[in-house]
C-alpha cells in the first residue's frame, strides 16, 4: 500500500476498525493521514504484521507509521518500521 492519502482523519494506507487481519510480507509506504499515516488501529482491531515494512509514511498529528489505542493493538513480528514522520508525536508508533 503506498502513496495514498486520506482526508477523513484516519490510516493513510490500513485502518482497522473493529476488525482483525493478518499480513505478511506487506510495504506501507508513502502514506499520509492526520493519525496513522501508514495504519490506524483501534475500536478492538487484531492486526498482526510480519516481515512487513512501515516505511516513510506521514501523520500530521501522531503515529506517522502505525497509531494505535488501549482497544486496538497491532503485533508486529519481524517488521522494520522506519522513516515515518509525524508532527506530534510518535513518528513511529504512537499509543
Amino acid at each position: 500500500m503506498s502513496s495514498n492519502r486520506t482526508s477523513l482523519y484516519d490510516g493513510g494506507g490500513l485502518y482497522a476498525f473493529g476488525s482483525t487481519a493478518t499480513l505478511s510480507g506487506c510495504v506501507f509506504n508513502n502514506n499520509s493521514a492526520d493519525i496513522g499515516g501508514g495504519m490506524r488501529c483501534t475500536d478492538g482491531s487484531g492486526v498482526e504484521l510480519t516481515a512487513c515494512q512501515i516505511t516513510n509514511n506521514l501523520a500530521s498529528q501522531r503515529g506517522g507509521g502505525i497509531a494505535y489505542d488501549a482497544y486496538g493493538e497491532p503485533v508486529l513480528t519481524g517488521c522494520t518500521v522506519s522513516g515515518n514522520t509525524a508532527k506530534l508525536g510518535g513518528g513511529g508508533l504512537d499509543n
